[in-house]
């Protein structure tokens, strides 16, 4: 089959992707972990151009003939308690490797994606708390909405997520203390490791305000060129935006996660090994096919689905032919031996 057949035959098998996923049931209530956990997260899809003639024969240096559209990928799993310390977080070695061995692993954890602009992103946030409410149960289950810094994103946790703990991904803040260090010492060195563990040590026992404050101490006695000052003043202004979120103390108390590794996962999977191979180009309906299929795959729901598929197909397609049918039956026959007699 061409590309193209191919693409018509994603789209028409993704046609009840919506539905299914409406009337799918939440797994056991029995087997649900105490800890209920939404992670939204986003990854950048390559689409093609629409028209041909707006590529460019020879790019610019940084140009690119295809841009990248953001989708949005949200993983819906419960997961064990798991109390630690920033001891435990900052281990090493032998004792590292240990409490992964032992950490909890997700249970049922189901994915989903979707391009699009805002609007169409607050109805994916919508979809994904109908996910959630599958699977909340009465009692004291912990309910986390955990993501990145995305200002709209945590629009989306007040108003869909209200009572749910909000958790900002360690690992995007420690992108900004690996950022904050290379300011002052040479990257891949040791003590730009030292100073990235010393501000970690602080976020994790709940002090982010005098790593703030540490932060606008050392940029004010150095020396630093001013592109190196404009840096650590975004890390400032994101850390400051952010603190309500970055409670870590707390939430290694209650035992609930901090990563956002879980959807991470679901990116790399859902969107990265199947649609940024070499050459390939996305147009819209044919991405938000494969999103919708791939998710349901790696659900582990495929058959499940096309069940489904076919049963609303058939549904369907019996209800235009009664339709016809009934058209026809309106229409008077004409008799062949009147035009015969003329």
């Amino acid at each position: 089959l061409s590309p193209r057949s191919l693409m018509d035959v994603m789209k028409d098998s993704s046609r009840n992707a919506g539905d299914f996923r409406d009337k799918q049931p939440g797994p056991e209530t029995s087997a649900e972990k105490e800890v209920l956990v939404v992670s939204v997260d986003g990854k950048g899809v390559p689409m093609r151009k629409e028209h041909l003639s707006l590529k460019k024969s020879r790019l610019g240096r940084g140009e690119k003939n295809q841009k990248n559209k953001m989708s949005s990928v949200a993983a819906v799993y419960s997961i064990g308690r798991n109390v630690r310390t920033a001891r435990n977080v900052m281990a090493k070695g032998r004792e590292k490797e240990r409490q992964g061995r032992n950490s909890p692993r997700p249970f049922a954890k189901r994915v989903r994606g979707r391009l699009g602009d805002k609007s169409e992103k607050e109805n994916f946030i919508r979809d994904v708390r109908v996910e959630a409410d599958k699977r909340a149960t009465e009692g004291d289950k912990l309910k986390v909405f955990l993501c990145d810094g995305d200002r709209f994103l945590w629009r989306m946790k007040d108003k869909y997520f209200s009572e749910y703990v909000g958790v900002l991904d360690l690992y995007h803040v420690m992108e900004r203390l690996w950022d904050f260090s290379h300011c002052f010492k040479a990257e891949g060195s040791r003590e730009a490791e030292k100073l990235v563990s010393s501000c970690l040590v602080m976020l994790l026992e709940g002090n982010s305000s005098g790593c703030i404050e540490f932060m606008k101490t050392a940029s004010s006695m150095s020396e630093l060129c001013n592109s190196r000052k404009k840096t650590i003043c975004g890390i400032v202004r994101y850390l400051e935006r952010n603190s309500g979120n970055m409670r870590y103390d707390k939430y290694l108390a209650m035992g609930i996660p901090i990563g956002s590794g879980n959807v991470e996962s679901a990116c790399k999977n859902l969107v990265k090994d199947r649609m940024e191979g070499c050459g390939m180009r996305w147009c819209r309906d044919g991405a938000d096919a494969m999103l919708a299929l791939r998710a349901i795959y790696l659900n582990g729901d495929l058959g499940d689905y096309f069940e489904f598929h076919i049963d609303k197909e058939r549904e369907r397609l019996y209800q235009e032919n009664e339709w016809l049918h009934q058209e026809n039956a309106h229409l008077k026959p004409v008799d062949s031996r009147v035009g015969n007699q003329k």
